[in-house]
């Protein structure tokens, strides 16, 4: 696996108008394009990959027009280097970061994971629906709050981060996400604000990553807090 290099995410955090600067502030969950969806608990979702960039500009750019204070927050993450192919089931021991794309898993072990979704869904009553191939994660994409009940099966239990795509709503963008476990793999934290009195961001306490994310978000249609 070699040496743990250097990642990059993204976050962003909003102020109402009008509201003091608090001194120190939790790290948030980043916005999501598709608001109506659910993020999983236990760990912080993140924004993550090429994409990262373009959605953290127009949230801030939709925050300001809607009168909020934005600030933008990168985080370093030493995460281990990926497996030269595809991961399959047999992998998953070797794993510690799994990215859920139709690149870096293999047929047979995205199906494993959309087909545990869809029961975990059942379970809670409601009817999955018809799906594309299991290798689009259409699952995932629709019920990203189901992988905390994934990571608790013991073969995914290990996992230290999961790389998610949620597709945009409403107008809103496609988000790459990174479902953070292990929050020691932050190895820095850069606020980028503009105006304003400086933030101390810290890690989230397990309490806190234990609730669903809620609050504003500048991708939803009525923009309330």
């Amino acid at each position: 696996m070699g040496n743990k290099p250097q990642s990059r995410a993204l976050t962003c955090a909003f102020l109402r108008p009008g509201a003091p600067t608090p001194a120190e502030w939790p790290l948030p969950h980043a916005p999501v394009g598709h608001p109506a969806v659910v993020l999983p608990v236990d760990g912080l979702n993140v924004l993550f990959g090429r994409s990262a960039p373009r959605v953290v500009s127009l949230a801030l750019r939709r925050a300001l027009q809607q009168g909020y204070r934005p600030v933008a927050v990168g985080l370093e993450l030493a995460l281990p280097r990926a497996l030269p192919g595809p991961v399959d089931l047999a992998d998953l021991a070797a794993v510690s970061t799994l990215i859920l794309d139709k690149t870096r898993v293999t047929v047979a072990l995205a199906t494993a994971i959309e087909d545990r979704l869809a029961a975990y869904w059942r379970a809670e009553g409601q009817a999955p629906g018809l799906r594309r191939a299991a290798i689009l994660f259409d699952g995932v994409g629709a019920h990203p709050h189901l992988l905390a009940r994934l990571v608790q099966e013991p073969e995914f239990a290990h996992l230290r981060a999961i790389g998610y795509t949620v597709p945009g709503g409403d107008g809103g963008p496609t988000c790459v996400l990174l479902y953070l476990r292990d929050l020691t793999a932050i190895t820095r934290i850069d606020v980028q604000q503009a105006g304003a009195e400086p933030i101390t961001f810290r890690l989230p306490t397990p309490a806190e990553l234990a609730t669903p994310a809620a609050g504003y978000n500048p991708f939803r249609a009525e923009a309330s807090g």
